[in-house]
């Protein structure tokens, strides 16, 4: 008797069980689970500064930021006036006016309004001799009011930004399997006396001194030599951009780590980067300027 009491119970157990499954499948059609949240965006310390600059999207588009509240875009302008096929490749605040150049991959110089996006070439000729290389550093030398231009492929020239032509061609003498890919001064301000000149190595994520950084001639221009900083210690890729602020001396990368175009701080004396801010890969940051503060400005365009 009681084996049959015991088989009942476990039939009725097993017919409350098959009930509960369907009414949690019904559940489930009408009530569906929760999607789980994506992953998080990397959140970094703040820089505790409010340093305004600018990021260039595929060569095509200008960016607004600030290093207040980094991964917050506060503006953006298509740039107009390139021919068919052309796009800027770098680019930076002249300290002596205030206004923002670039270079394109057809080797012509523009200016370009930072404001409304319209690029004004400089000249009618190509450069000559033409830039070698698909990567390219991009900044103007306080003390001379030239632009100094590197590529991956060793090339390193001086620019005449009146003219829009090359002057002092030479080569950087490095390391082996060095690639060259920005370059920034410090003391970006009109009428500088004195100015120091840093590159960064992308494919050793390495940060050096480049000295003498004002050269009077190419034979003089070839003789600057590399001086070892540190490493940034940052897995950096590619083509990217590097600025520093005249105010506050801050220096700022923007650079792909893990494909993602990264802000980071430099320390100047050893090297170190500090993430502050992660981007979407679509955007396609390859250069970053800070603008400056000129002696005479006239917006156009």
């Amino acid at each position: 008797m009681k084996t049959r009491v015991s088989l009942a119970k476990l039939g009725a157990a097993a017919l409350l069980l098959g009930s509960l499954s369907s009414c949690e499948d019904i559940l489930e059609h009408y009530l569906p689970k929760p999607t789980p949240p994506p992953p998080a965006t990397p959140t970094f310390p703040p820089l505790g500064q409010d340093i305004p600059f600018y990021a260039l999207s595929g060569g095509t588009r200008l960016d607004a930021y600030s290093t207040k509240d980094p991964a917050t875009r506060t503006g953006s302008v298509a740039i107009t006036g390139l021919p068919s096929g052309e796009r800027i490749l770098a680019m930076d605040f002249r300290p002596a006016t205030g206004q923002l150049y670039g270079v394109s991959n057809a080797d012509r110089l523009y200016v370009i309004n930072q404001n409304t996006g319209v690029a004004r070439a400089l000249g009618t000729q190509a450069f000559n001799p033409s830039l070698a290389g698909d990567l390219f550093g991009f900044d103007f030398n306080p003390t001379q009011d030239l632009i100094r231009l590197v590529t991956n492929m060793g090339q390193r020239v001086f620019v005449d930004p009146v003219p829009g032509a090359i002057r002092f061609p030479g080569t950087i003498f490095g390391p082996d399997g060095a690639t060259f890919t920005a370059v920034a001064y410090t003391n970006n301000v009109a009428g500088a006396k004195t100015t120091e000149l840093y590159v960064i190595d992308s494919q050793n994520q390495q940060l050096y001194l480049l000295t003498p950084p004002n050269p009077s001639s190419s034979s003089a221009l070839d003789e600057s030599r590399l001086v070892p900083v540190g490493k940034l210690n940052l897995p950096i890729s590619g083509d990217g951009g590097f600025d520093i602020d005249a105010r506050t001396g801050t220096a700022l990368g923007l650079f792909p780590v893990n494909k993602k175009p990264t802000l980071f701080t430099l320390n100047l004396s050893t090297g170190a980067a500090r993430p502050l801010a992660q981007y979407n890969a679509s955007l396609g940051y390859t250069s970053i300027a800070i603008p400056t503060r000129p002696v005479a400005y006239t917006f156009w365009g």
